[in-house]
């Protein structure tokens, strides 16, 4: 099997907990930053995650956001997952993303398209705690 497809399968039990219906809720405890806020197509994105625990692996992953939509496989580019990304003592995290446009396999795009913009998506790199469903947070880019 190649290892984006093993990423894939990997992140999607992942953030789906094993269920394609079950999702992830929002933790306002971990706070990620992104840089550049408006990346270009093959740069180097920057996340910085703060609250993280240090025995915990997260995993990096661009995605598709709604304000009020849980985080999901379906809505990520499962093939940027980092895996594995623990905290320093004081819950800090770092993992770099090249950015490349995207849609999701719900058919949401990044960057936006009009019709996700009109219907309050966006995207960016999210953090999340693979053994907590509600231990996750994403650092928006400014599209």
């Amino acid at each position: 099997m190649k290892k984006t497809a093993i990423v894939g399968v990997v992140t999607g039990l992942v953030l789906a907990g094993g269920a394609g219906t079950l999702a992830l809720a929002q933790d306002t405890s971990l706070h990620v930053t992104v840089s550049p806020t408006k990346p270009a197509q093959g740069q180097t994105v920057n996340a910085k995650m703060t609250g993280g625990k240090k025995s915990v692996g997260y995993v990096c992953i661009l995605t598709t956001y709604k304000k009020g939509v849980k985080l999901s496989a379906g809505d990520s580019n499962v093939n940027s997952a980092v895996l594995n990304v623990h905290p320093n003592k004081k819950g800090v995290a770092k993992c770099q993303q090249v950015f490349l446009s995207f849609k999701s396999p719900n058919g949401h795009s990044c960057p936006p398209t009009h019709k996700d913009k009109t219907h309050g998506w966006k995207c960016g790199v999210a953090f999340a705690d693979p053994n907590h469903r509600s231990h996750w947070n994403v650092g928006l880019f400014t599209f």
